[in-house]
């Protein structure tokens, strides 16, 4: 009896030991930017700046937002996704430099590009470095404008099969969902263009390629929003365990699509103008050397004494700059006399970017 007393109590100790230590390492990490004489909200264990995110009472960025706002009278903030060190910049000039002149350090986005077998995880948006820089020369031609050009025919029947649709929904009285609209406007030219195939989405809302496509980008199952979640909060994790980040079903199906649209074309000599066609003539040959590498390094932030570490997460926050009334006064209110050429003038290059929130890290 007495020896199971003693072997509980061990328990209780060691239990609170690793807790405290896991306690004080979090509370040391969320001392990265204050030793660096940077500025930012008080983090909160274990989640950093992003608990109400967590919890779901804010939406995935709205924290960066909130900060910009906070303490946009400095050039950047320091917060933090769990453990990890994220550097909000809130001057322009500074976003500028990051985004256009130094790019050559920031190439990745900073989130997860999948675990082993992941096909579709593993794209532009998300791998990064060399292998970025590699697929990116490669697929450089078929966005020249005499390969766009060849596309435009597709796209005009898709547009004129969307205005056949709106036509029907009207003249029956039926409301608009506009972003049921464009939803399935975006998903037919998607399915066309880059998969090579009529997905009808206008007539069957329900096809295989229109739910698996809205799956792709917010699934529905508990498990993998929280899986997508974690892999952009968490990449440097999920890198290790290699993760897969996109259900099997969605991968399963999609490579399905590519796999036997391409091997017809081929056995048949079948050409369409569309995306799906220059990635075969890639595939066969037509591609770029490589040239040039990433820069393998920290990054000295210019004109002040700030190190950027390789791995660092860094945010842009657009939205939040998009809707600065001192930017755009009466931010929400439609006017497209913001953007005539004499405003356009006063414009910084970087107020405008039509995209919620640009991210990157420091390559490493």
């Amino acid at each position: 009896m007495t020896f199971l007393i003693i072997l509980t109590y061990e328990r209780i100790f060691l239990t609170v030991a690793v807790a405290l230590l896991i306690y004080l390492w979090f509370q040391h990490k969320f001392t990265y930017w204050s030793r660096r004489g940077v500025s930012g909200p008080t983090p909160v264990f274990p989640f950093g700046n992003i608990k109400d995110v967590i919890s779901k009472k804010q939406q995935f960025f709205q924290p960066y937002i909130d900060s910009y706002f906070k303490y946009k009278h400095l050039p950047y903030v320091g917060m933090y996704s769990f453990h990890r060190p994220v550097l909000l910049i809130n001057d322009l000039d500074i976003a500028k430099q990051i985004l256009v002149k130094d790019f050559e350090h920031f190439q990745s986005r900073g989130t997860y590009s999948g675990g082993i077998g992941d096909r579709l995880a593993a794209n532009l948006f998300n791998i990064y470095g060399n292998r970025w820089k590699s697929l990116r020369l490669k697929m450089t031609p078929t966005f020249t404008p005499g390969k766009l050009k060849t596309m435009f025919r597709i796209v005009e029947d898709i547009a004129n099969q969307a205005l056949h649709y709106v036509s029907m929904l009207q003249s029956n009285g039926e409301a608009i969902d506009f972003s049921d609209f464009y939803s399935k406007y975006a998903m037919e030219i998607i399915g066309s263009i880059g998969f090579g195939v009529e997905c009808s989405g206008f007539k069957n809302p329900k096809s295989d390629f229109y739910v698996l496509g809205h799956e792709y980008f917010d699934h529905k199952s508990f498990y993998w929003r929280t899986i997508r979640a974690f892999a952009f909060f968490a990449p440097d994790l999920f890198h290790s365990l290699k993760i897969r980040r996109i259900s099997s079903q969605i991968e399963d199906f999609y490579y399905g699509i590519v796999k036997n649209t391409v091997e017809h074309r081929e056995h048949h000599n079948y050409r369409r103008n569309d995306f799906l066609q220059s990635l075969i003539e890639l595939k066969n040959g037509q591609v770029i050397d490589e040239k040039g590498t990433v820069n393998s390094t920290d990054y000295k932030l210019p004109n002040t004494n700030l190190l950027i570490e390789k791995d660092t997460l860094v945010f842009v926050p657009i939205h939040a700059i998009h809707m600065d009334p001192e930017i755009f006064p009466n931010p929400e209110k439609f006017d497209p006399e913001r953007f005539t050429p004499e405003n356009k003038a006063k414009l910084h290059p970087c107020h405008w970017m039509p995209v919620d929130l640009k991210s990157t890290k420091v390559y490493e």
